[in-house]
């Protein structure tokens, strides 16, 4: 994300794409949202997945309450939200080309490698988590957290530990793409396109988009909804131009599918897809050829004629 790319054009590429698919892009966010996001909305009104559990749970208050929702909440969160939420960075992904389908929503519970992406997210999960943990931990067993000090000490610690986890911001993009790849290559491949500063620039990005959720959640909540297309195609666009510019991306991850192709490893629809993308790349390269074979012929052609005027003023002179 260098001056060329920068967080203006990113974002004016992804207005321009909503400008004609914004709708479909929000019911997406909506699905999401159910089933991953906290309900922005007052809780009297039952809106996300675990909401309505709660609301169906035939005891309303004590300790049996809380276990049983919190047990929900984790089930949900492991097995169903976060292979919701790789299929919305798939959609988003593919939307940077205008290909976005509501069903790449569900693309996790379709493909073989479901298992590889419960495991991948729950992973990522751990390391968001543990980026804000970890420094409330340390407040709380070795500070006074109504004091200056401990705040000075621990919010540049909860700063630095977010940074750090933004070298894996791009791991569920990768999964989205490349499901059944092995998780330390896909986390490699993450810190691959967020280093030399990529990063903090991703960070600054996010934090770009606050004022536009604060601005939503005066209209009740309700805005935030309208924010989140825009904030995540956005994001999308930035990872597309990253595995554009980065050759030692695209060449590890064709590596890894070429492997696993040739061992009969890759899973049926990922085999059809990837084969599918290669024609597509060989289609494009074929046109590209035939472009060029045109633009030689039209520059054959001019010096024909050129040659042609040169015979012709040469016969007129030798007439005279």
């Amino acid at each position: 994300m260098d001056n060329v790319m920068s967080r203006i054009h990113l974002k004016s590429l992804t207005r321009k794409q909503l400008r004609h698919r914004y709708w479909p892009a929000l019911l997406v966010c909506m699905i999401v949202i159910f089933f991953v996001g906290a309900s922005p909305i007052s809780s009297r009104i039952p809106f996300t997945f675990v909401d309505w559990v709660e609301v169906l749970l035939p005891f309303r208050t004590g300790l049996l309450l809380l276990i049983v929702t919190l047990l929900v909440s984790i089930v949900v969160q492991v097995f169903v939200a976060g292979p919701i939420a790789v299929g919305n960075y798939r959609y988003f992904i593919k939307e940077t080309e205008s290909e976005g389908q509501i069903k790449d929503l569900f693309f996790s519970f379709r493909t073989k490698s479901y298992w590889n992406i419960v495991f991948i997210m729950f992973l990522y999960l751990l390391i968001i988590l543990g980026t804000i943990g970890i420094p409330i931990v340390i407040l709380l067993l070795f500070f006074d957290f109504r004091s200056y000090a401990s705040l000075i000490i621990t919010l540049p610690l909860l700063l630095w530990g977010v940074i750090w986890s933004y070298r894996y911001r791009f791991l569920p993009y990768i999964v989205a793409e490349y499901p059944s790849v092995h998780y330390r290559r896909l986390m490699d491949m993450s810190k691959t396109l967020t280093e030399d500063g990529v990063g903090i620039k991703l960070f600054i990005l996010d934090l770009s988009f606050v004022g536009w959720y604060l601005i939503g959640g005066l209209l009740f909540g309700l805005g935030i909804f309208l924010v989140r297309p825009y904030h995540e195609g956005t994001l999308a666009q930035a990872y597309r131009y990253q595995t554009g510019v980065n050759s030692y991306f695209q060449l590890g991850m064709k590596y890894e599918v070429g492997l696993k192709l040739e061992r009969g490893e890759l899973p049926e629809d990922e085999a059809s897809e990837s084969k599918n993308e290669e024609l597509k790349v060989e289609t494009e390269e074929q046109e590209m050829e035939t472009e060029d074979m045109k633009e030689e012929i039209g520059e054959e052609k001019v010096k024909i004629g050129g040659l042609k005027v040169e015979a012709e003023e040469m016969k007129g002179g030798a007439s005279l």
